[in-house]
């Protein structure tokens, strides 16, 4: 081997280590991520972590290469320079949030924190520039301060998730369908984040008569202070398919010493490994389970047999990759480019979340599916949870910030509209089923201590009985307990 050839090989994996330094380091703002969503690993890990990371790993060699052709920036210092701009980009948020609470305590009232961040952090980034490019030693110190936060960040992750892990388990039931008899369809609506109609119009002043009427003349009752055991979807969805409570003491759920039963939670328990209690003791009823997901829990990404479709409809995993951004600037450069109907058209904007309008499709196209089996929907509507995308009428109107009273409040009313809609439908082709409309936890604002309207775990609760179910349903039955009601109920007629 000669001299040039050393040399070639040397200038080779020097690129190489290179490149990993400056990937592993820009890991730092997804291990972050990961570590403040350690309770929905399963959203996080999926097929389309995958193509995202690569998607960001792409990224950032562009603007590697581009930068390294358009400054005099040895690659050493690009990389720091390109690795603490990364990171500095992702506390967009928190500088927001500190202008805020800053001008509030002077007394001024202003509306343009987030763009004042912005051209803070773009300043910022002129400062770093030059540092770096004047002396050696500023680049020493930056690639020490992210080596030491990709440690950190890396170490906390590794030991959350081991303790995860201990001592959970699951039964892996395997059940067949075993009863032919024809019995009534059931459809259980998860509405993600929706507080109690009386809490609404409260709140709102809002007066919502109209659709008080309707529902009470297609024969639905809504029951007023019901209350789940827990604050959050995937302890409240886990429980469901569960049973049961997961924890072993539920009544001290802040209690961080609390194991839960069961180690694989929502929606990962769904996968095809794993038959939760609630769809082996439907499948012995002769019910199969069909799963109208979201973003945040796609059927496609976990089991296809529980899908009305089966097929992906997005290739990205959107509401990830949005939640992974939320710290930075761009999410809200994004809603003003997306506000054109041409982008909302091909991005299928109005479309995400939208588990009830998927519903509604299928009752349409699929009659005699209805008429013959014996099925329980399970359709998981991800608004009016955050993000608000939509007006009163479900026509698309970005509301940037899961703290945005206005567009709460039109998501809100949006839902109102999609659940006229699909009683309308299911009373035309399906009208012996019974029907549930529950949320799984009230609006975030309710953890915010200031807001004085309610409890986390107060939920909407709307509920249409059927001639199958003789008995009057229990006032106040949460997402649990009437689970347990049905089966019972299925059990005994």
């Amino acid at each position: 081997m000669n001299i040039s050839k050393i040399k070639n090989f040397n200038n080779y994996f020097l690129k190489v280590i290179l490149i990993t330094v400056l990937l592993s380091l820009s890991l730092i703002p997804w291990i972050e991520f990961i570590n403040s969503n350690l309770n929905e690993l399963d959203f996080i890990f999926n097929d389309n972590l995958v193509i995202l990371l690569s998607l960001y790993f792409l990224f950032i060699s562009l603007v590697y290469l581009t930068l390294k052709n358009l400054t005099s920036l040895k690659a050493y210092s690009l990389i720091a320079f390109i690795s603490i701009s990364i990171w500095i980009l992702f506390q967009h948020n928190f500088l927001k949030g500190s202008l805020n609470i800053f001008f509030k305590k002077i007394g001024i009232s202003n509306d343009y924190s987030s763009e004042i961040a912005l051209l803070a952090i773009l300043l910022f980034f002129y400062f770093f520039f030059n540092l770096i490019k004047k002396k050696r030693i500023y680049t020493v110190f930056f690639l020490f301060f992210l080596t030491f936060n990709l440690i950190f960040s890396t170490f906390q992750f590794g030991k959350e998730f081991t303790n995860q892990k201990k001592n959970y388990n699951i039964n892996e039931n395997k059940v067949s369908l075993t009863n032919n008899i024809k019995r009534p369809n059931i459809y259980f609506f998860i509405l993600d984040g929706m507080m109690p109609l009386n809490e609404f119009k409260d709140f709102y002043k809002k007066d919502l008569e109209n659709f008080e009427n309707f529902y009470d003349q297609k024969e639905y009752i809504y029951f007023k202070n019901t209350l789940n055991f827990y604050p959050d979807t995937q302890n409240i969805l886990t429980s469901l398919f569960f049973l049961d409570k997961i924890f072993i003491e539920n009544d001290n759920y802040e209690n961080d010493n609390l194991k839960p039963k069961i180690y694989k939670k929502f929606p990962g328990l769904l996968s095809q490994k794993y038959n939760p209690l609630l769809i082996s003791e439907l499948n012995k009823l002769g019910y199969e389970f069909k799963w109208i997901g979201n973003s945040f829990a796609a059927c496609s990404r976990y089991n296809y047999r529980y899908c009305l479709s089966d097929r992906k409809e997005e290739y990205i995993d959107w509401y990830l990759l949005q939640s992974f951004l939320e710290k930075t600037p761009v999410i809200q450069i994004f809603n003003k480019i997306t506000e054109h109907k041409i982008i909302q058209k091909n991005l299928k904007i109005n479309q995400r979340g939208n588990a009830i309008g998927k519903l509604e499709k299928f009752l349409i196209l699929n009659q005699n599916y209805i008429e013959t089996k014996s099925t329980f929907y399970f359709i998981h509507h991800m608004h009016p949870h955050w993000p608000y995308k939509h007006d009163e009428q479900c026509n698309y109107k970005n509301f940037p910030g899961n703290t945005n009273f206005e567009g709460y409040k039109n998501s809100y009313l949006c839902v109102i509209k999609n659940i006229t809609n699909i009683i309308d439908i299911i009373d035309q082709i399906d009208k012996n089923a019974m029907v549930i409309f529950q949320s799984d936890h009230n609006w975030e604002m309710s953890n915010i201590s200031e807001i004085k309207y309610g409890n986390r775990k107060q939920i909407f609760s709307l509920i249409k009985n059927n001639i199958q179910c003789k008995s009057s349903i229990p006032t106040g039955l949460n997402n649990i307990q009437i689970t347990n009601y049905l089966i019972n109920c299925l059990k005994n007629n």
